[in-house]
């Protein structure tokens, strides 16, 4: 199965295998079961400042991982997401993960935030 950028999906392999992670908003209530904290606290988890490393708990990114690969591989456990970690490595991980995740949050091409929607008129 090919992945759909389009779509918010990340190929990756991992042990031989070939995997699509997709992380919409479904996901990230899975995620947020799965790591025990809201996905404020999750989007805080993944904020560093300019030229500072992440400091994101592995937990988070179990979870996000194991989320995002439910749709295409229900079958892989939470436990068998921790051993995909350990199989790309964390750094690895982690770059799949904001993949994915750029799809729910695209960020625009110069790097700032998009500004406040107008408020409607009453």
């Amino acid at each position: 199965m090919a992945a759909n950028r389009q779509r918010g999906e990340v190929e990756f392999e991992a042990g031989g295998q070939t995997y699509v992670a997709r992380i919409d908003w479904n996901a990230i209530a899975l995620a947020e079961e799965a790591a025990r904290c809201s996905y404020l606290d999750i989007l805080d988890a993944f904020s560093s400042a300019p030229g500072e490393p992440l400091r994101v708990s592995i937990r988070i990114v179990r979870a996000l991982l194991w989320a995002g690969l439910q749709r295409s591989h229900p079958r892989v456990s939470l436990d068998d997401a921790g051993d995909l970690i350990g199989a790309l490595g964390p750094l690895r991980a982690v770059d799949v993960v904001l993949g994915a995740l750029s799809a729910v949050l695209p960020v625009p091409e110069d790097g700032d935030p998009p500004a406040d929607p107008p408020t409607p008129a009453a």
